[in-house]
């Protein structure tokens, strides 16, 4: 069957600041995956090229940050991004997480396309199942750090700092989620595309996680 087109969405970013209290110095929360099947007369691409393709999935990682902080510097004055500047430090975070999957399948895609997108499906909850502990780790970094801000009040500097911790959080953890999902996809779909064999494809997403494994 032709390759299906791989569609993967960058993490959302959120970021959301709180004033500083007690709190654990990382807090999660990771809703069930959001799984949705449409069958469509066919699957909206880009390339037009791969408009044969009869399947296709989406998937979308969300991480929405909320952080505690304190401030512990400012200064007006003029400065290249403002009238403010405003150094805060980050005290704990809590993190919504999520992923929604959507598979795309033509009126006339047989069992074998539903089955190898249903391969992508897998790949991404796998992956998911992990997400807790990244993201525990990846805020765990971001406990004490200092993030400096510039704005033309003291609401807008903070919301610059904020912003910038909220960056690292989302670029850090998007690389064990969402770029791994790619990677392992791609991967994945080159397996199924050698020519020359039956693909089994849950042993084709086995294979995909370990040509992605890291190298020691």
């Amino acid at each position: 069957m032709p390759p299906a087109i791989r569609i993967s969405i960058v993490l959302a970013l959120s970021i959301f600041a709180l004033s500083s209290c007690a709190a654990a110095p990382v807090a999660v929360e990771k809703p069930a995956v959001v799984l949705n099947k449409r069958i469509v007369d066919a699957p909206s691409f880009d390339a037009p090229a791969h408009r044969e393709s009869h399947g296709s999935t989406r998937w979308f990682y969300t991480c929405s940050p909320y952080f505690r902080f304190v401030p512990i510097e400012k200064e007006h004055g003029s400065f290249q991004n403002g009238t403010v500047r405003i150094k805060i430090r980050i005290n704990s975070l809590k993190v919504q997480l999520g992923l929604a999957i959507t598979i795309l399948l033509t009126r006339t895609a047989d069992a074998k396309v539903e089955e190898h997108e249903l391969g992508h499906t897998k790949i991404c909850t796998r992956i998911y199942d992990t997400a807790e502990k990244a993201a525990r780790e990846t805020g765990a970094h971001l406990i004490g750090k200092t993030y400096e801000g510039y704005g033309s009040s003291d609401e807008s500097a903070v919301d610059s700092a904020v912003a910038k911790a909220g960056e690292d959080f989302c670029k850090e953890y998007r690389k064990g989620t969402n770029d791994l999902a790619n990677a392992v996809s791609a991967a994945y779909d080159d397996i199924c595309n050698e020519g020359g064999k039956t693909t089994v494809y849950s042993a084709a997403v086995d294979e995909a996680f370990q040509r992605c494994a890291p190298k020691h």
